[in-house]
């Protein structure tokens, strides 16, 4: 390699399926989870031996990957939200869960297991994302490289994915990522966290969320 590896890796990579969007709604699961999930988990492994000492990890995530959007007090929906927030959840674990959910979201029993029964895959594709990258840093604690991963909601952006709704601009969307990807080195904060768009520390199990955007 001409540079010895990577400073810098921020996962971006995402899609969204709008309420209008007639795709049965299992196919718009399985293709949004593989896409903002796996597809960035496999990224990751490919990625990660060649990540340098000192190295920062970006993951996008959103306003709807926060834990609270697992909303009820049913044995289900309790169960898996104390699952994704165990400490030692494994990565395995994690496709498992997702896994089932893509299988539940095809016959309509995804609120069964304890899901968000409003249809949006793409709240528990962000959700799983904050989940990797607790399991990601606490795996990297244990290297010697002292590598950082952080997930961000970067603000209502507007974009193509928010049709050009959002109140931000993509330059001030940028601003959180880009501060986490240049964190310097050694930092004991943020470190495997979740940070909203003004560069708060948000408790990702408890919250609150400053507001959704």
């Amino acid at each position: 390699m001409t540079y010895g590896g990577l400073d810098v890796l921020v996962n971006n990579a995402a899609i969204m399926f709008h309420k209008t969007d007639k795709e049965p709604f299992g196919n718009q699961a399985e293709l949004t989870i593989r896409t903002n999930f796996f597809s960035t988990l496999k990224t990751c492994q490919v990625l990660f031996p060649i990540l340098r000492s000192h190295a920062r990890v970006v993951n996008i995530s959103s306003s709807a990957g926060h834990l609270s959007r697992i909303s009820g007090c049913d044995p289900a929906a309790t169960n898996l939200k104390q699952k994704l927030a165990a400490k030692g959840i494994a990565t395995e674990e994690l496709c498992h869960l997702l896994q089932a959910y893509i299988s539940a979201a095809k016959t309509g029993d995804h609120g069964k297991l304890g899901w968000p029964n409003n249809n949006d895959c793409y709240v528990v594709s962000k959700m799983a994302l904050c989940v990797l990258t607790r399991i990601q840093q606490r795996e990297f604690d244990a290297d010697s490289r002292n590598i950082v991963v952080n997930s961000v909601h970067p603000g209502y952006v507007n974009t193509d994915m928010s049709r050009h709704k959002g109140i931000m601009s993509p330059d001030r969307g940028a601003l959180a990522p880009c501060w986490l990807a240049l964190l310097p080195p050694n930092v004991d904060k943020p470190k495997g966290d979740f940070v909203w768009h003004d560069q708060q520390i948000i408790d990702w199990v408890n919250g609150p969320t400053p507001s959704y955007y």
